[in-house]
C-alpha cells in the first residue's frame, strides 16, 4: 500500500495512527558521473579519481565492511548485487512545502524521529513528527502539532538523540507573523511521540531564524539559535531536566545578515562529548565557513576554515563531523559554477587541508538550491548526502539526491557516489535532507522532495 500523510483540515490536531512502512517500486538504473553522462564505469570514475583522505588514527578502531558503488538509482534498485539492502520508504505525500527536515535515531531501541513542516497555504504551516523502528516493514507513529496563536508551526526546526534511553530533543521557533514568533524546546518520547513540557528559550524572532539542539555527554541540553534582526548565534544550556535554561549568551555574529547562507549553523560532537559548530559568516561582498567548539564554559575565538573571499561564496549548507581530533567540514562555494569543498584538520593551529569533491552548474549563485549533512561511523569514514540541483539527467528535469561515503583500498580511503533519486530540483519547491549514521555504518536519512511532495526514508538494510 502507498502510505499518504493525515488529512489536513482546519486547525484541528489530528489523532495518532499507524501505518505500514512501503518500500518503493524498482527497476534498474545506473549513476551518472560527475557532468551527468550515464555510465556503468561512472561511479568507479570517480572513485578513481578521488583524493585519498588521511583515515582516522583513533585506537581500536575496527575494520569496516567492504563496500562497492550501487550503478543503479536506489529508487528503481533491484536490489540485487552491489545494490543489495537499499531502501527507500515513502514517509509522506501531498506536503506543499517545508522549510526543513530532520531526523533523529534513538540510542537504545533505534526509534527512527523524522520532522518535517507542511503548508497549508502561504500562511499557515504546521510541523509533523513520525517514528518508527529501523526494521523494515515497522508501523509508523505520527503526530501533527499546532499551536491556538501561532500561524507557522515550526517555521525551523531541529532533532537530537539523547546519549541515553529514547528519548529525543525538538527545538523549533514558531512565528505569529514573518516577523513575529518564539522558539521553544521540548522533550519527544521516540516511541509514543509524546512531548514533554515546553520551555521557552527566545521570542521576537522572524521568519529567518535557525535553531540547532544538542545533548552532550554528560547530559546536558544546548539549545542554539540564530536571530536575524540582529545577526547573532546565540546559546542556551540546561545543565539537569530539574534546572532551569541558562540565560541567552552570545556564541558570535554576522557582519551581513542579507548575506547568501546568513545565518546557517551545524553541530556536532567534539571527542569529548561537547558541542562544536560550523556556521555560515557573511559579510557584504561573501561568505565562508566558519568553525566554533565549546570550551566547558564558552566557546572559543571563531576559526576559518576554508577562506574563499573574492573567488565565491562558500560556506553555503556547511556542516561538520568530528573523528577524534579530526575535524571535517562539508560546504558549498558558489560563483557560475558549485563545488562541494571539504576541510580537514586536527590541531587549533593547523592550516585545514582543503579537497574538491564534486562540481557542476548553478543556475542562479544568488539563489542556490543546494543542501547537505554530514556524518561518521565507528570506523572512522564519513557519509555524506547532497541535494544537487545542478545535476540534469536525459530524461529529467533536474537534480539529484547524492549519497557519498568513504571506504577503504588497500589502506587508503576514498569515496564511493551513489544517486538515491532524480528530478528532486525542478524550480518547484525547495528540497531538503537530513542524515544520521549508526556506528556500524547504516545510514537514515530524511528528505523532502519538494518537486514531488514527498517526505522520503532512505537507508540500507546490509549495514548494522
Amino acid at each position: 500500500m502507498t502510505l499518504a500523510d493525515a488529512t489536513l483540515s482546519g486547525m484541528r490536531r489530528l489523532p495518532l495512527f499507524f501505518v505500514l512502512l512501503t518500500t518503493l517500486n524498482c527497476s534498474g538504473f545506473r549513476a551518472a558521473d560527475a557532468d551527468g553522462a550515464l555510465s556503468e564505469a561512472s561511479t568507479k570514475d570517480v572513485l578513481d579519481s578521488s583524493q585519498d583522505t588521511q583515515a582516522d588514527t583513533l585506537p581500536d578502531t575496527p575494520a569496516a565492511p567492504h563496500d562497492e558503488p550501487c550503478l543503479e538509482l536506489w529508487t528503481e534498485s533491484t536490489g540485487e548485487g552491489a545494490c543489495a539492502g537499499r531502501r527507500v520508504v515513502e514517509i509522506a505525500k501531498g506536503v506543499l512545502d517545508s522549510s526543513d527536515v530532520a531526523i533523529a535515531v534513538t540510542s537504545e531501541n533505534r526509534r527512527v524521529v523524522i520532522a518535517y513542516q507542511n503548508y497549508l497555504w502561504a500562511d499557515e504551516a504546521k510541523l509533523h513528527l513520525t517514528s518508527f523502528g529501523v526494521e523494515p516493514g515497522a508501523a509508523i507513529t505520527r503526530r501533527e502539532l499546532e499551536g491556538l496563536s501561532v500561524v507557522r508551526m515550526g517555521d525551523a526546526f531541529d532533532l537530537a538523540p539523547s546519549v541515553a534511553g529514547d528519548t529525543v530533543h525538538l527545538m523549533r521557533a514558531d512565528l505569529e507573523s514573518s516577523t513575529n514568533g518564539e522558539i521553544t524546546y521540548q522533550s519527544v518520547d521516540g516511541e509514543t511521540l509524546q512531548l514533554g513540557n515546553a520551555s521557552l528559550l527566545a521570542n521576537d524572532v522572524s521568519a529567518k531564524t535557525k535553531v540547532g539542539v544538542f545533548e552532550a555527554n554528560n547530559g546536558e541540553i544546548f539549545g542554539l539559535y540564530y536571530n536575524d534582526l540582529n545577526g547573532t548565534i546565540y546559546w542556551r544550556r540546561r545543565i539537569a531536566a530539574d534546572q532551569g535554561w541558562s540565560a541567552a549568551t552570545t556564541v558570535t555574529g554576522l557582519s551581513n545578515v542579507d548575506g547568501i547562507g546568513a545565518g546557517h549553523f551545524a553541530l556536532a560532537r567534539q571527542h569529548n562529548g561537547l558541542p562544536a559548530l560550523v556556521y555560515t559568516f557573511t559579510v557584504s561582498d561573501g561568505s565562508q565557513p566558519r568553525y566554533l567548539q565549546f570550551n566547558g564554559s564558552d566557546w572559543a575565538i571563531p576559526k576559518t576554515v576554508d577562506s574563499v573571499f573574492g573567488e565565491a561564496y562558500g560556506g553555503y549548507a556547511a556542516t561538520l563531523a568530528i573523528i577524534g581530533t579530526r575535524r571535517v567540514v562539508a560546504h558549498i562555494s558558489l560563483t557560475e559554477v558549485f563545488a562541494l569543498r571539504l576541510a580537514e584538520w586536527e590541531g587549533v593551529d593547523d592550516v585545514p587541508k582543503i579537497s574538491v569533491l564534486d562540481e557542476g552548474p548553478v543556475s542562479d549563485p544568488e539563489r542556490p538550491a543546494h543542501d547537505l549533512a554530514l556524518a561518521k561511523d565507528n570506523y572512522g569514514l564519513l557519509h555524506l548526502v547532497l541535494i544537487d540541483p545542478g545535476k540534469h539527467y536525459p530524461d529529467t528535469s533536474s537534480g539529484s539526491l547524492d549519497y557519498w561515503r568513504q571506504h577503504t583500498v588497500d589502506g587508503a580511503t576514498r569515496w564511493i557516489r551513489d544517486v538515491i533519486m532524480k528530478d528532486v530540483a525542478n524550480g518547484m519547491g525547495r528540497s531538503w535532507v537530513d542524515l544520521q549514521v549508526d556506528g556500524g555504518g547504516k545510514p537514515h536519512i530524511a528528505f523532502y522532495n519538494g518537486t514531488t511532495g514527498q517526505v522520503l526514508y532512505v537507508t540500507r538494510d546490509d549495514r548494522l
